[in-house]
């Protein structure tokens, strides 16, 4: 099976949770959004960004699509309803965004070779916190409030954020995490 529904090369691709939806982010500044469950049929075409997109996270929860694009916007959507929920420009003042969802989709974590990671309310794309960090590619732990980046300098880094403590208040995930995470000291 090929899909050739872009104009332009094909930058991002991503899956909803469940498996049932597939995105892909292009160059055409477009994101396309396809039925898996339905033999990748096109159920909308997301217009909206100025520039290329570059990233695509889908909520854990699979009720929203998050895209970054090359001139540092960052747009929240509604991929079953095609609709813009929420649109913040100028994120980065470099190009490249990469970006992830906490575990309970109620942030977004934002990164970009302009040696920065932002943290969002996914809900309202409100910017929370800035981080400096070289070469930041962060993703969230799935059990709690720790990041991973992938760094220039050719390692990885375990940052436990204390913006992200109240989103994650089980102390027993706190001590899996702790002990999963000792071999990165």
């Amino acid at each position: 099976m090929t899909i050739n529904d872009h104009t332009y090369q094909v930058n991002a691709v991503a899956f909803s949770p469940d498996g049932k939806m597939l995105a892909t982010g292009s160059d055409d500044t477009t994101i396309k959004v396809y039925s898996v469950t339905n033999d990748f049929s096109l159920m909308h075409t997301l217009e909206g960004h100025t520039s290329y997109v570059v990233s695509l996270s889908f909520s854990p929860d699979g009720k929203n699509l998050c895209s970054g694009s090359g001139n540092g916007a960052l747009t929240l959507w509604d991929p079953r309803e095609g609709n813009v929920i929420s649109c913040v420009e100028n994120t980065h003042t470099h190009a490249y965004i990469t970006l992830s969802h906490s575990p309970n989709s109620a942030l977004v974590v934002s990164g970009s070779q302009d040696c920065t990671i932002k943290i969002w309310e996914a809900k309202s794309l409100q910017l929370l916190h800035i981080y400096p960090e070289q070469a930041a590619r962060p993703c969230f732990h799935p059990l709690g409030p720790f990041l991973l980046t992938a760094r220039g300098d050719y390692s990885i880094r375990q940052m436990e954020v204390a913006l992200l403590k109240p989103f994650y208040n089980c102390r027993e995930m706190r001590v899996l995490i702790l002990g999963a995470f000792k071999r990165f000291e």
